[in-house]
């Protein structure tokens, strides 16, 4: 819409006056009213796979209880275990138990 709405605001206004404003709020008003129920119909919400953005907790939950969905790419999937959970050897240095170290 960018330049093209103020040149139809400016060529629909010649007089200023009330009836060329109500032509311009009116028009207004139906494309933003049928590009809203074009989306409605058409679009969705919903990240696109390229877009890279991790999908919506409420889409992570009503995907993983649908049984009919492949497996696929599970071995590609990060492991979700809080760090008290992981064997020592995949905690980070400053978590790991002084082994040589004499008790004080």
């Amino acid at each position: 819409m960018g330049i093209v709405t103020p040149l139809c605001v400016g060529g629909g206004t010649l007089h200023q006056n009330a009836e060329e404003w109500n032509i311009i709020w009116t028009a207004s008003a139906g494309l933003l009213f049928s590009s809203a129920t074009v989306f409605l119909c058409c679009g969705s919400g919903a990240p696109q796979e390229w877009s890279g953005a991790a999908p919506a907790p409420s889409e992570v939950a009503s995907s993983a209880g649908d049984s009919s969905a492949p497996d696929s790419g599970a071995e590609d999937k990060p492991d979700d275990k809080p760090a008290e959970d992981k064997p020592a050897e995949d905690k980070p240095a400053e978590d790991k138990p002084a082994e040589d170290k004499p008790a004080e």
